[in-house]
């Protein structure tokens, strides 16, 4: 009898750390130095991220199972205008999801324990309207049947102390978002 109370606070206490592990890993703290910014929360898309509480975010969806969240830097701007393009000095971050079509990327390193695809291009041009934009930073997150796609652009122009400044806030996007 005794023998089978101690195998049962085993079982049991292996259960619970079990079960406290799991529910830890699923809300891992959001990083101290981003407490303050702003949060963006899709149940939909099942993506939460969180940006700095000066910049501002535009929704869109096509209708076809895609959606994206175009996040720019300070500048003047009103809620719900759907102005596109940035001028220098700005940034932008575009996150993009999509159903994915394929099974397996090329990944070469992880966010959030997932495979993902890094680039980094200054090669790269990506036109959108009369903006053209260089040194494009790519993040393409496999998770389930979803691409999560994190573009940062900025206006064509030398990297600057700002420049470097908008990259560390990308980093911080994308390290700190949940899926």
């Amino acid at each position: 009898m005794k023998k089978y109370i101690k195998i049962v606070l085993v079982v049991g206490i292996v259960l619970l750390t079990a079960i406290a592990f799991f529910s830890l890993k699923k809300s891992t703290p959001i990083s101290p130095e981003i407490a303050d910014w702003k949060r963006f929360e899709s149940k939909e898309l099942g993506l939460m991220l969180q940006y700095p509480s000066d910049w501002n975010a535009n929704t869109s969806h096509n209708g076809a199972g895609e959606a994206s969240i175009s996040l720019f830097s300070p500048h003047e701007w009103e809620p719900g205008d759907n102005k596109r393009t940035i001028e220098p000095g700005m940034a932008r971050v575009l996150v993009s999801v999509t159903d994915a079509y394929f099974s397996q990327i090329d990944t070469n390193v992880e966010v959030s324990g997932y495979p993902t695809k890094k680039t980094i291009s200054e090669d790269l041009i990506l036109l959108d309207s009369d903006v053209q934009y260089q040194n494009i930073r790519i993040y393409e997150i496999l998770k389930d049947n979803k691409v999560y796609q994190f573009y940062f652009m900025t206006p064509t122009q030398s990297k600057t102390e700002q420049y470097n400044e908008f990259v560390d806030i990308f980093e911080k996007i994308v390290h700190n978002a949940r899926f």
